[in-house]
């Protein structure tokens, strides 16, 4: 009894692992989204920096009203911050487009879609560091800025 049942698991095992080998081999990590995906991925992604943006849009313009002067450097600090999110928002957001999407589209479409997003959200970035930074690259505001007085 007991050599039967060492044969059997050992059969077992061998079998099992080539067919588990042979379903891994065959699986395909790309994915094929379609147009409303697409269009929800791109609106999620969009709306999140949306919002920041258009508060940093909101204190450029709140800056150049003299009945303001005593709360610029306030307004600066909120503002350097905003920047500061709006850069580790859109980082966060480059890096999880190239791991779900750009890596795993199936279709040159849907491919071509996610790396404009990313462009944009690098555009989003660049508009507003830009003004702030002699670096090329997206230099992420300082936290220490946010905080001091």
């Amino acid at each position: 009894m007991q050599a039967y049942d060492k044969t059997l698991t050992q059969g077992d095992d061998d079998y099992g692992q080539d067919k588990m080998q042979k379903m891994f081999d065959e699986l395909t990590w790309e994915r094929v989204y379609s147009r409303e995906e697409i269009e929800l991925i791109a609106c999620a992604y969009k709306s999140q920096l949306k919002e920041i943006r258009s508060a940093i849009k909101n204190i450029d313009l709140l800056e150049t009203k003299s009945k303001f002067d005593n709360k610029k450097l306030s307004m600066e600090k909120y503002k350097n911050g905003l920047i500061f999110d709006l850069c580790l928002k859109g980082k966060q957001q480059i890096d999880s487009l190239e791991k779900y999407c750009v890596e795993v589209a199936a279709s040159p479409l849907p491919l071509i879609f996610f790396l404009k997003l990313q462009a944009d959200v690098y555009r989003y970035m660049a508009e507003h560091t830009q003004k702030y930074t002699d670096d090329i690259e997206f230099k992420l505001v300082l936290p220490e800025n946010y905080i001091k007085e």
